[in-house]
């Protein structure tokens, strides 16, 4: 990959980015256009990339690149995205927010490598495949909002997120979410962390564009694609001894995902699930969480409906 910026006259910023990977000769990149302060800033884009479809996991950051490198699970879900976009950032001292137009064509992407190093003691575990998006064309509106009360970790924060994403061109859909967390200090030494949230969605929602609530910033003990659905609820709580430098976690997970009448997640000998509603997961482990939660490492177990452990390497954890 190659990445060039400069100074344009007017606090104008251009960048330009091409990357081609060996498994994946198609290139991808971006020509960006900024403007503005770090409170105000507008950015146009023309861009051709690879997209990851969950909002909970980033496929190119550094830590699934390693769990993909050791431990072979494959591409999270992720598609082709070219178009062009204009963006608006605001900000104050507690909160953050974002407004985004744009026209987008979504292609599936497909696998290139299939390396891993857990496959020299299991020649038999390969990569499962990625999603097969629904190919079209769309406009897209999208809106970001966070907010923060408190920064002092030895008082309580409360944090929340508002999403919402709506499209239209070959298929008319709509999707939003909402998210709040509070962490608060117990006995000298110990913390709490409660986190839950939903989301929905309306019209034909493409593939692509479903909840994915997997992975280290959602549902711990499942695999990112291994749970999916057109809205979810998810609940999270960790329990902290130690302090910022160094902490042990305990922590348990909880996630319903919902895929309307006519995709009905079933499980053998069970009874069908009312409104579309599919098997509660629940899942529980413990964690080393280093310089306030800046560095996280999770070993995780499902505890049903399908068992099985994971372990976990990322980054800027709740603790």
């Amino acid at each position: 990959g190659v990445a060039a910026r400069t100074l344009l006259p007017g606090n104008r910023r251009l960048r330009a980015h091409l990357r081609v990977g060996t498994s994946a000769l198609l290139p991808t990149g971006g020509l960006e256009l900024r403007t503005g302060t770090v409170r105000r800033e507008q950015r146009v884009t023309l861009f051709h990339e690879l997209r990851g479809a969950s909002e909970w996991h980033d496929p190119a950051s550094v830590g699934a690149s390693a769990i993909n490198l050791l431990n072979g699970e494959g591409p999270t879900p992720w598609f082709r995205v070219a178009g062009a976009g204009w963006e608006l950032d605001r900000g104050g001292s507690r909160w953050q927010g974002r407004v985004g137009l744009f026209g987008e064509a979504h292609r599936t992407a497909e696998v290139g490598t299939r390396f891993h190093l857990r496959r020299w003691a299991d020649s038999e575990r390969g990569v499962p495949p990625n999603l097969e998006a629904e190919e079209g064309e769309w406009v897209v509106a999208r809106g970001d909002l966070r907010w923060q009360s408190g920064l002092d970790p030895a008082r309580a924060r409360l944090l929340a997120r508002v999403r919402g994403e709506g499209g239209g061109g070959s298929s008319e859909w709509g999707r939003g979410s909402l998210t709040a967390a509070l962490l608060l200090p117990l006995l000298p030494g110990w913390d709490l962390a409660l986190e839950g949230g939903g989301g929905g969605s309306v019209g034909a929602l493409p593939v692509q564009r479903r909840f994915f609530p997997g992975g280290a910033a959602g549902y711990r003990p499942a695999q990112v694609g291994a749970r999916e659905g057109e809205g979810y609820l998810l609940a999270r709580a960790e329990v902290a001894r130690g302090f910022p430098g160094a902490r042990i976690v305990l922590f348990t997970d909880a996630l319903a995902t919902w895929h309307g009448s006519a995709e009905v997640i079933q499980v053998p000998g069970a009874p069908l699930p009312r409104d579309g509603w599919g098997p509660t997961g629940v899942g529980a482990g413990v964690g080393l969480s280093l310089l306030d939660g800046l560095i996280r490492a999770d070993l995780s177990r499902e505890v049903r409906p399908d068992g099985g452990w994971r372990l976990l390497f990322y980054l800027d954890g709740l603790f």
